[in-house]
C-alpha cells in the first residue's frame, strides 16, 4: 500500500515526497531558503562602494550576490544561485532563483527582496573630502620636458587606479601643483606614493629621496607624513 501525504492526501508516486509529506505541502511548512524581505545597505554617495562587514567594496552583481548569501539561511544543497538587480525609484528590487536539492530531490525556489539603500560617506571619502593626505610625491626632471611630464602623469594615474582596484581607497590625488622642473602631488595614500616612486625609478632610471615628518599624534602615537622626491633624467 502506497503512503499518502497526511496534509493533502496525495499518494506517493503522484508527487515527490520529503520526510513523509508531498513536496508542495512540505514547502508550505518549511522555508528552505530564508532571507529578509528587505536588506538595508550603506552606500557611499561619493565613490558608490557599499559596506560589507568591515569593508567597503564595489557595487557589482557579484558583490551583491555575496551580500545576499551572507544574509541567507539555507536548509538545502544549493547548486546554482541567479541574482537579478532592478533599480527602482527609491529601492532596488532583487529577484533570486535558487536551484538545489533537498534529500536529493531537485528544487527551484524564486524569491523577491528589496535592497534599501542609505547614502553615507565611507571612511576613506570622509578623510579625502576633508583634505586628508599621507604623502607628497615630488617629480623632478633635469630639463623641462612636457612630453615626458604628461607621460609621467598618465602613468601615475594608471598606478593609482590599479592600487584602488586592489583595495587602497586612499590612492587618490588630493592636490597637484606644477613646478618649474616638474610637479608636486599630494596623495591620500603613502603606500601608493611609495609604489609610484619605485615604478618611476625603474622606468626612467631615476633616483628617489625619502623624508618623513610628524604632523600630529593619535592616542599618543606619532602620525607621519612622507615625502618622496623622484629625480628623473
Amino acid at each position: 500500500m502506497k503512503a499518502f501525504c497526511p496534509s493533502c492526501g496525495v499518494k506517493e508516486g503522484e508527487k515527490e515526497f520529503i520526510d513523509g509529506f508531498c513536496i508542495d505541502c512540505y514547502l508550505k511548512d518549511h522555508e528552505l531558503f530564508k532571507i529578509p524581505e528587505e536588506i538595508e545597505i550603506e552606500i557611499c554617495s561619493n565613490c558608490q562602494k557599499f559596506r560589507f562587514g568591515k569593508q567597503w567594496i564595489d557595487y557589482t552583481d557579484e558583490n551583491i550576490e555575496k551580500l545576499i548569501v551572507s544574509k541567507a539561511e539555507s536548509n538545502m544543497d544549493i547548486d546554482d544561485l541567479k541574482v537579478g538587480i532592478y533599480p527602482e525609484e527609491k529601492n532596488v528590487l532583487v529577484k533570486l532563483q535558487i536551484k538545489g536539492r533537498k534529500n536529493e530531490i531537485p528544487l527551484t525556489i524564486r524569491k523577491e527582496i528589496y535592497l534599501k539603500e542609505r547614502k553615507v560617506n565611507c571612511p576613506a571619502c570622509s578623510r579625502l573630502n576633508g583634505g586628508y593626505f599621507e604623502a607628497t610625491l615630488q617629480i623632478r626632471f633635469d630639463k623641462m620636458q612636457r612630453d615626458k611630464e604628461r607621460k609621467a602623469l598618465l602613468q601615475m594615474h594608471e598606478i593609482l587606479n590599479s592600487e584602488r582596484e586592489k583595495g587602497d581607497h586612499l590612492a587618490q590625488v588630493i592636490k597637484l601643483e606644477e613646478k618649474k622642473d616638474g610637479f608636486d602631488v599630494q596623495l591620500g595614500s603613502k603606500k601608493a606614493a611609495r609604489k609610484i616612486s619605485r615604478e618611476f625609478t625603474k622606468r626612467y632610471n631615476g633616483k628617489v629621496t625619502f623624508s618623513s615628518s610628524i604632523v600630529t599624534e593619535k592616542k599618543g602615537t606619532p602620525v607621519y607624513r612622507d615625502t618622496f622626491c623622484v629625480r628623473m633624467p
